[in-house]
């Protein structure tokens, strides 16, 4: 498996055997490294850097160590995790610019980025995306008004689909995609008088919503689905309470 983690200072790539011996680092950098992303054929590795840029880029490493190869030049935010073609000549990119956000086709072997889409206006945001399995849709989760829901986009091109129903009020940070590519598994985070925290599943072809749990102070996040359809999910308990502070206790250190 591949993992970041900044046990050395700042955040490196490494990977290690999913039988739990010792990790091997891939970059070895100041500048920080993280979102890694296996190519289909599981020679290659791709991640997220800020080394040698203003900010953000998409590069590639051999898993077994070696040369890293920068293939975009950005030099803005990335946004979510580059996500590779089922083929694994091109890398679906997210950025976000003064403009908005944009879908970017990236190949692999060098050459230009083939600019997609700029499906969001200035103002906007764009949370994390994911490509289907065929490779013909990027689903990503649009982020407008303060209220964030789930969009698809041609991966070639093309007007995007809001496949949300409700308008406000709901935060849908991201989508997991189903082994055949019908259904999105989805974290659904209400606000106002009903809160509640919800993972749901959106049907891509009619965009109907089925509720898969739904528990008062619990967040849900789906991270896969299983060959036989069951979705994985980790379920984090957030408890708050209101407290009352004395300012003037706390500038005498008591």
């Amino acid at each position: 498996m591949a993992f970041a983690s900044n046990r050395t200072g700042s955040y490196d790539v490494w990977v290690m055997p999913a039988s739990g011996d010792e990790p091997r680092r891939l970059t070895d950098w100041t500048s920080n490294e993280g979102r890694p992303r296996w190519s289909p054929d599981g020679m290659h590795i791709a991640f997220v850097s800020d080394h040698d840029a203003t900010q953000q880029d998409v590069w590639v490493v051999a898993a077994e160590g070696g040369m890293t190869r920068r293939v975009t030049t950005f030099n803005r935010e990335v946004a979510g995790l580059p996500e590779w073609s089922p083929d694994g000549t091109s890398l679906y990119v997210y950025t976000s610019t003064e403009r908005g956000a944009e879908l970017y086709r990236v190949p692999v072997a060098g050459g230009r980025a083939q600019a997609l889409q700029i499906p969001l206006t200035t103002g906007s945001g764009v949370g994390g995306g994911s490509l289907s399995p065929d490779g013909a849709w990027y689903a990503y989760s649009a982020v407008e008004g303060g209220w964030a829901f789930i969009e698809l986009s041609p991966s070639d091109g093309g007007a995007t689909r809001r496949i949300t129903h409700r308008k406000e009020r709901v935060w849908q940070p991201y989508g997991i995609w189903s082994p055949d590519g019908s259904r999105l598994s989805v974290p659904d985070w209400q606000f106002g008088d009903a809160s509640a925290s919800n993972l749901v599943e959106l049907a891509v072809n009619d965009t109907t919503t089925r509720l898969l749990r739904s528990s008062p102070g619990t967040f849900h996040s789906p991270e896969l689905y299983t060959p036989d359809g069951r979705v994985v999910f980790a379920a984090q308990r957030s408890d708050g309470r209101i407290v009352r502070v004395s300012v003037a206790g706390l500038l005498m250190g008591r």
